[in-house]
């Protein structure tokens, strides 16, 4: 790094730096050097739109975002491709110990009611991918609008109901006699 400077934002083919590499690996001490020697390089988003924030979230890498979020406060602010935010990717891969690190820091309050393209919150992304403990999670959250409707006209709930109607109807087709424990 020091003898090469420009090899710390270098990027592969997919646009992946060594950063956006070592928040997915979630190794804390490499991201800490990179950003001792250049803390620009946390904003840069691969082909994908991904920061390394975004990339540790959904990998739930809880050391490197605290990392990345005291070195580069505003980072947090950042959207990928589909106007996500990195709790937008925590929530819909379903890393809840990322997702109480966004709702545990006040700063990070407004996130919770941000919509993507489609009109989804993180909320409704966790239901859509059945992440009901999150679901449940951010549904205690105070100042969470569980009445937000995506693009569709969802709210988080009807997506929860579908989910769940869904699964019983399966239940019902192959074991009537389940039915009757749910």
């Amino acid at each position: 790094m020091k003898k090469c400077p420009s090899t710390i934002k270098q990027e592969d083919d997919s646009g992946w730096t060594p950063l956006h590499m070592a928040a997915r690996m979630g190794n804390k001490e490499y991201v800490k050097l990179l950003l001792k020697n250049d803390n620009s390089g946390a904003c840069l988003k691969n082909k994908a739109g991904l920061s390394a924030l975004h990339i540790a979230a959904k990998k739930g890498n809880v050391n490197v975002m605290k990392e990345l979020t005291t070195v580069y406060p505003d980072i947090y602010e950042l959207l990928n491709e589909r106007d996500q935010s990195a709790l937008h990717v925590a929530a819909d891969s379903g890393e809840r110990t990322a997702v109480e690190l966004f709702l545990k820091r006040p700063e990070f309050n407004a996130l919770i009611n941000e919509q993507d393209v489609d009109g989804n919150t993180p909320m409704h992304l966790a239901a859509i991918n059945g992440h009901y403990g999150i679901v449940s999670q951010m549904a205690r959250f105070k100042g969470v609008n569980a009445n937000a409707m995506n693009i569709k006209g969802s709210t988080t709930m009807d997506i929860v109901l579908s989910g769940k109607l869904h699964f019983q109807l399966k239940v019902c087709l192959y074991c009537p006699a389940l039915l009757y424990l749910l």
